[in-house]
């Protein structure tokens, strides 16, 4: 402690003691004063020691100069708050590592649906759908992602299942049968309606009408050919060239004998690979637009299935074509033979018949040693083509050798 009453050296008397006579601290905040200029700001370091203060001079008479000196270490006056920030530090520091295998195991149920949706997407990319693993998250995004990616893989699966039996159907007649089934099993509806384009393109013939699981010919309720030149719902839609989903109301619309009340009908042109309509399909429904909304995705999903299915539509009609070219020119060429004999007019005729004949004897044959004989659609068109060639030979050979009465 500083005393700051001292004895005169002169007197008997007490007298203050000057800022000399106190301490160093003291002196050096002394020594810091500036006459003139009121309270100080002081800050000073000494003997190792930071300081903070502040030098307030007072006016009193008979006392002279006298100021007030506020002074304290600035490691005592920040003692509370040092040792408040040391144990600031060290709670976050554990608090830090204690949430450490909390964040990594959070990180890791977060990543795990985000790494299965990224198999997913391998899987899709390698066009494997053999499999399909549920993916939930509690994160909404990422459960949402969950679920569209889902359904796009689900949608990819159908939709190449179907084009894959589209593609791989010879037959014309299943082939058409085979389009409004699964065009109406992908797109829930109860009726559809095939329509396709006639020789001269100037107008929709109805081909098919599937009715739940009933498929029969549409000409058998009463729908009539569209033609392409009038206006008229079916023809705008064929015109357009895009699905769509529009209201049937009124009795005005082509469908009015089947669907009398009000209801809503998706169009799906089909476009070949020119882009020139080959035929529609018209899926039917109860409910109309505002009842019950047909999401754009099936309408997208719809329209990808009917390129699908007028391509092989289209596939069908040019192989069909050559067949009937080819089926023309062996016919032709049997045809030239018989012409060459009188002797011999018509057998190339006669033979492919009585081939087939005995061939569908065998085929239909349940017991004895045809029971087993079968002939698939493949190997009915090689019989039939090569019994109209079976004397194709005779081309080259001269008259006078097929029409030779005596021995060679």
């Amino acid at each position: 402690p500083t005393r700051m009453i001292l004895p005169d050296d002169h007197s008997d008397r007490l007298r203050l003691a000057r800022l000399g006579d106190l301490h160093s601290t003291l002196a050096e905040a002394g020594r810091q004063y500036q006459p003139g200029k009121d309270t100080q700001r002081l800050m000073f370091e000494l003997v190792g020691r930071e300081w903070r203060g502040r030098l307030i001079p007072l006016d009193h008479d008979g006392l002279g100069k006298i100021a007030l000196v506020v002074l304290a270490p600035v490691d005592e006056l920040l003692a509370e708050a040092n040792a408040l920030r040391q144990r600031n530090i060290l709670v976050t520091a554990l608090i830090v590592l204690l949430s450490l295998p909390l964040a990594w195991l959070l990180s890791r149920a977060i990543a795990k649906p985000l790494r299965d949706l990224a198999d997913e997407a391998r899987a899709i990319e390698s066009f494997d759908f053999s499999q399909h693993r549920p993916v939930r998250s509690l994160i909404s995004e990422i459960d949402q992602l969950a679920g569209a990616m889902a359904l796009m893989k689900v949608s990819l699966s159908r939709f190449i299942e179907i084009g894959s039996s589209l593609t791989a159907e010879k037959d014309f007649e299943r082939l058409m049968q085979r389009i409004v089934r699964e065009t109406a099993g992908a797109a829930c509806v109860d009726t559809t309606v095939l329509y396709l384009a006639a020789d001269d393109d100037s107008r929709l013939d109805p081909v098919l009408m599937l009715t739940g699981d009933e498929l029969r010919a549409s000409t058998d309720v009463g729908l009539g050919p569209v033609d392409l030149s009038a206006p008229g719902l079916l023809a705008e839609a064929v015109k357009t060239g895009a699905a769509c989903a529009t209201e049937l109301s009124g009795g005005a619309h082509p469908f009015s004998i089947l669907r009398p009340t009000p209801a809503a009908a998706v169009l799906v042109p089909l476009k070949n690979r020119d882009g020139e309509a080959i035929g529609l399909l018209c899926l039917l429904r109860e409910h109309t637009l505002e009842q019950a909304p047909v999401a754009p995705k099936i309408v997208a999903f719809l329209e990808a299935l009917g390129g699908a299915a007028a391509i092989a539509v289209a596939n069908q009609r040019l192989l069909k074509a050559q067949k009937d070219l080819l089926q023309a020119l062996i016919k032709l060429v049997a045809n030239a033979i018989d012409a060459k004999s009188a002797y011999t007019g018509g057998h190339c005729q006669r033979v492919p018949e009585l081939t087939l004949m005995l061939a569908r004897a065998a085929h239909d044959a349940t017991d004895g040693p045809f029971a087993d004989f079968r002939l698939n659609d493949d190997e009915w068109e090689t019989l039939r083509i090569a019994a109209w060639l079976h004397d194709c030979g005779k081309m080259t050979t001269p008259e006078y050798v097929v029409d030779k009465a005596t021995k060679l």
